[in-house]
């Protein structure tokens, strides 16, 4: 009768992208793509690099105080198991480990 059938909406810009052939691809988007993924690794193995050393230092910064530490402890315990071994009535366990 008098309606007519309602046109179907013209196709956007984004809608019309071209796809480019698959030898375009090859010439131009993957070498840039491999590229970038070299750049991306160099970075990051520079970084580790970089952060790694860096802990190393702390650590051989750090062993001086650990090995002090250590040896004051050390002297304790075995102060106080020589003690024990030479009193031997109040002691009698440590004195039969010694």
């Amino acid at each position: 009768m008098g309606e007519e059938a309602p046109t179907p909406p013209s196709p956007s810009p984004v809608d019309q992208t071209v796809e480019k052939p698959w030898h375009s691809y090859i010439s131009e988007d993957l070498p840039r793509t491999v590229q970038q993924s070299t750049d991306s690794a160099i970075r990051s193995a520079r970084s580790l690099q970089q952060s790694s050393s860096t802990h190393l230092r702390t650590i051989q910064d750090f062993i001086p105080q650990i090995r002090s530490r250590y040896k004051t402890h050390e002297e304790a315990f075995f102060h106080k198991a020589k003690g024990a071994c030479l009193c031997p009535h109040s002691h009698y366990v440590m004195c039969f480990i010694c």
